[in-house]
């Protein structure tokens, strides 16, 4: 497993409430690509886990998206579009199970 994956959300000017989750191996790329997109460009981009497998960035964007922030919504672009991972996905499991530990053993931003 190469640790080069890195999970994101991105925050509200003002309330800093999370509108999105994403994973990415490009940061400066993705935040770049977020600020050109007008329903996204005055969010703040903020990296909540970096260096981490890609098991644990799938895991754990899910798990931000639907455990967490509850940022699904595909009737706003503003906010994420689709699952981390598939509920159908045969490795949902092992992703989940990634994450829950990497949040165990490590800090991470919350609100």
């Amino acid at each position: 497993m190469f640790n080069n994956h890195n999970v994101y959300v991105l925050r509200e000017k003002g309330t800093n409430k999370v509108r999105y989750v994403g994973r990415t191996v490009d940061l400066k790329g993705t935040e770049y690509r977020h600020n050109q997109n007008p329903a996204r460009a005055n969010l703040n981009f903020d990296p909540v886990a970096r260096n981490i497998s890609k098991e644990t960035a799938r895991g754990l964007e899910e798990l931000l998206i639907i455990g967490y922030y509850n940022t699904l919504n595909r009737n706003d672009p503003m906010y994420s579009q689709i699952h981390g991972v598939s509920l159908k996905n045969p490795k949902r499991d092992m992703y989940m199970k990634l994450a829950y530990t990497w949040v165990s053993e490590n800090e991470i931003k919350l609100d």
